[in-house]
């Protein structure tokens, strides 16, 4: 697996290598706090799903891969304000997640859902080394607009329909705010399904537990 044959990258070089990108960006951070923190998905859910139709090392490797499964997390703040940004850096050492909302009220562009479509293909591709555009890799699953007072934000998301994990899939998504980028990620989602039926064993093996501590109490 991944994490048998690369070096991890420190806390360290993920804030120089996030700082690098938000001065790329042109996100100015003058005036905010930051904050960094890592956080990992290998014991989510939809891992869980993963894990559990292929085999553990596969699964290790297209997370890693295909989502980032593990990242150095770098946010800048300021506190009772909106706008903020975080950058994520995986275990390659390169771009894996952005978040930058912007107050619902400040004014951008109002862009048709092509053009703004177009703004997130070229920015994952810039970015994130991912051709959305290519239809034999990715199928564009949705693409919702929504009229804020003062502009048009739009949200898109492809799946990778190359590789197939049982009804598990590897999705992109973009939130465009005006001409801008609100968010960029990439994730696996298990099948509905699945999580609900893990939720449901979840709730029952809880009571199970309650029942047994208060039967011990007795």
């Amino acid at each position: 697996g991944l994490y048998a044959t690369e070096k991890m990258i420190t806390r360290k070089e993920a804030i120089q290598k996030a700082e690098a990108y938000r001065q790329q960006f042109n996100l100015d951070a003058e005036g905010y706090q930051s904050t960094v923190w890592f956080s990992s998905g290998l014991g989510s859910s939809h891992f869980a799903h993963l894990i559990r139709n292929t085999a553990f090392a596969n699964a290790d490797t297209l997370a890693a891969n295909e989502t980032g499964s593990w990242h150095w997390n770098i946010r800048w703040f300021k506190p009772l304000e909106k706008e903020e940004f975080t950058i994520s850096i995986n275990s390659h050492g390169i771009l894996s997640r952005i978040s930058h909302p912007i107050p619902e009220s400040q004014e951008g562009s109002n862009l048709s859902t092509e053009d703004a479509q177009k703004i997130a293909e070229v920015f994952l591709a810039e970015h994130f080394d991912r051709d959305v555009t290519n239809t034999a890799r990715y199928s564009l699953l949705e693409d919702r607009s929504q009229k804020r007072e003062n502009r048009m934000d739009h949200t898109f998301v492809w799946e990778r329909t190359d590789i197939k994990v049982a009804d598990g899939e590897f999705r992109v998504q973009v939130n465009i705010q005006g001409d801008q980028i609100g968010r960029a990620s990439t994730y696996y989602k298990a099948p509905e399904e699945f999580l609900r039926k893990l939720r449901e064993r979840g709730i029952k093996s809880s009571i199970t537990s309650t029942l047994s501590i208060i039967a011990v109490i007795i």
